[in-house]
């Protein structure tokens, strides 16, 4: 599956999309952090759980930026659609709906089991 790089076309165009979309909400928030006003107690309060939200957004936008950025690399080796865990295929049907995905249905589900 590695070595077809024209089938995987689709998911790299997928792929440039959603990077793209993140770092555009990630420039926007922190657009918005720059913007907020000091105004009173309340304002100072309210202010701050919304930052502390932004943070948030941002910290699970670059760690799925991070994901994309292994994927390309992936697709540039000529591994991408491999398990990180047990090193099968993919189906291309998973990588079609999750294009940046790391990992089989199998080790997905083993992984989710044991960070719980």
């Amino acid at each position: 599956m590695g070595t077809d790089k024209s089938k995987f076309q689709n998911l790299k165009n997928i792929l440039i999309r959603k990077k793209i979309e993140l770092l555009n909400k990630v420039n926007n928030i922190n657009k918005g952090l720059m913007d907020t006003n000091i105004g009173d107690e309340i304002d100072t309060a309210t202010n701050n759980a919304e930052r502390e939200r932004y943070f948030k957004m941002i910290e699970n936008d670059k760690l799925m930026l991070e994901t994309i950025n292994t994927a390309f690399d992936k697709l540039n080796k000529n591994i991408y659609g491999r398990c990180e865990s047990c090193h099968n295929t993919i189906p291309m049907e998973r990588l079609q709906a999750i294009p940046w995905t790391r990992y089989c249905i199998a080790c997905q589900i083993q992984s989710e089991k044991s960070h719980q």
